[in-house]
């Protein structure tokens, strides 16, 4: 199935989980049901042309190892409106789970070569129409709620090397 690549598509969260990299940092894995291209991305109410109605796949990767890599994350979990520091809340398992299912979000492809094969990632957009509640990553990730994140993974990798994995 082709996307276009740094085009904008609207979909609703259909799918969330929350697990652990093989480096053992949390990823929550959203699940994006797809609706349509934006026929503008700076004016998303503009409306959409139709595309393939599939489900892709958009991972937040939480490794405080990598500043800028968590700064997007976060940024991008408060722009969806979360900002509680406990990431655990965001497992469809955790007694006070915060579910993200059903918003409508705008993602966007991009195709990468590896192994000599095109892979295509999906990543999280918010078009300029909703400038108000852009923060760019990088005056995040330096913020209070990215040093709540870091202080929460490293209490976690923590209790893993103790008593196994949260997740």
């Amino acid at each position: 199935m082709s996307f276009v690549d740094k085009r904008f598509y609207r979909g609703k969260i259909s799918r969330q989980d929350l697990v652990e990299s093989k480096e053992g940092f949390p990823v929550l894995s959203l699940g994006v049901t797809l609706e349509g291209q934006l026929v503008d991305a700076r004016r998303p109410s503009a409306g959409i042309l139709e595309c393939p109605q599939v489900e892709i796949t958009v991972s937040l990767r939480f490794n405080p190892e990598n500043e800028e890599s968590l700064g997007y994350a976060v940024s991008d979990l408060e722009k969806l409106g979360f900002s509680d520091e406990d990431l655990s809340k965001l497992s469809p398992d955790s007694d006070h789970h915060v579910s993200l299912l059903e918003k409508v979000v705008h993602v966007m492809p991009t195709t990468r070569v590896y192994n000599d094969s095109p892979v295509t990632f999906w990543n999280l957009r918010f078009p300029r129409e909703h400038k108000e509640a852009a923060i760019g990553a990088k005056n995040v990730k330096n913020s209070a709620a990215a040093e709540a994140y870091k202080k929460a993974v490293k209490s976690s990798r923590q209790k893993v090397s103790s008593e196994g994995s949260p997740f």
